[in-house]
């Protein structure tokens, strides 16, 4: 293969169980990319929720990998090994096999993948210019030139030691935040915000497979003396997308978005959001959104805690420990105290990427320059 300038591969996958996040903050970065003339390829393996036809739509190039050989499910204990629905070799050499067909060296190949380690970086290395992880959980090591974390932890710059190698760059916390420039428009004309509660939006991952969405909803016409209006989003694979529907239908003041663009839009118009953990929590402090926050899945944990302790949102729990009365009696209590979400407010917008920027500009400008693309 002859080295072409200009391409960048994502290795990233979407499911219902894997969730839709990694796909669309790839997405994010991909979208920038172009701009700036850069050929864009997606890497995805076909599973149940994926999000390849949502890539093909926005015109991206797309490598579909072999069918799953093994049911995709997440673990317990937080082993993300069969998120990859076959073997790490097996997934290395199918990778082979999709870089091979674009008759071209990529510049970068961007990993997004809790499933992929050192071990597959090794084998595709060889087989394109540089490599950049998009990584949060900090649990394997990587060989790649660049690592992207963009989420708050304790320790966030000794968090890798011993998982990199020594020339790695590491780039670290919510100024990276991979955020649509959508985001950064909106903002860049927003004002300070209230701290009244009129308008919720409820917003908890595009699959949401704990089916967070209903809770929540019920939650506020348990608490229907408030007199709230709602904006709710769900993903077009939502599992319980019917059920969704239904419990909207019969909510007063309660409108439903599927696979909503104007995300930007609808936090800026609202006053409190009910939500996840996950890479939505940068796109809800970069809008200084005052946040009621349920961790859904294990690796939300740390992250949600860390966000909590800033002062960015307030933590309601393990999703299996979280009720409709559990989120109605903190919904209550938030309308009670503007003081308190102005502070949040304030806060959160004080730990993102400032001067009305996101971190998705900065971080494409890095990949640019290191192979020396330019628009």
């Amino acid at each position: 293969m002859d080295h072409t300038s200009g391409t960048i591969v994502f290795r990233v996958d979407a499911s219902v169980d894997i969730g839709t996040g990694h796909v669309m903050r790839c997405l994010t970065l991909a979208e920038e990319l172009r701009r700036h003339g850069v050929a864009t390829v997606f890497v995805c393996r076909p599973f149940d929720g994926d999000l390849r036809e949502h890539i093909s739509q926005r015109k991206h190039g797309l490598v579909s990998l072999s069918p799953a050989r093994h049911s995709v499910e997440r673990e317990p204990d937080g082993d993300y090994q069969r998120w990859l629905g076959v073997s790490w070799r097996d997934d290395a050499s199918d990778m082979l096999r999709a870089l091979a067909s674009l008759n071209r060296t990529p510049d970068w190949l961007v990993v997004d993948h809790y499933a992929l380690d050192a071990r597959w970086e090794q084998v595709v290395k060889p087989h394109v210019g540089r490599i950049m992880v998009i990584d949060d959980l900090a649990n394997r090591r990587h060989e790649c030139e660049f690592l992207l974390d963009q989420n708050l932890h304790d320790r966030i710059v000794n968090r890798y030691d011993g998982l990199l190698s020594d020339n790695c760059v590491q780039l670290l916390g919510p100024r990276y935040a991979l955020l649509r420039d959508e985001f950064r428009q909106v903002r860049a004309q927003m004002g300070d915000r209230s701290g009244h509660v009129k308008n919720v939006l409820i917003f908890f991952g595009g699959i949401d497979r704990t089916n967070l969405t209903c809770a929540a909803v019920r939650a506020l016409s348990e608490a229907a003396d408030l007199r709230l209006t709602a904006d709710v989003v769900i993903g077009a694979a939502c599992p319980h997308r019917a059920e969704v529907e239904q419990v909207c239908e019969h909510a007063p003041g309660v409108t439903l978005h599927m696979q909503t663009n104007r995300m930007a839009e609808l936090m800026v118009s609202a006053d409190l959001c009910i939500g996840a953990g996950g890479s939505t929590t940068w796109e809800r402090a970069y809008m200084g959104l005052p946040s009621l926050v349920v961790v859904a899945a294990e690796n939300q944990r740390e992250l949600t805690d860390a966000a909590a302790r800033c002062g960015i949102c307030w933590n309601l729990g393990w999703h299996e420990e979280v009720t409709s009365l559990v989120i109605a009696s903190r919904v209550r209590e938030a309308c009670a105290n503007p003081q308190s979400l102005r502070k949040m407010s304030r806060q959160a917008i004080a730990i993102s990427a400032h001067d009305h920027e996101t971190g998705t500009g900065e971080v494409a400008a890095r990949l640019m320059e290191t192979a020396r693309v330019y628009a």
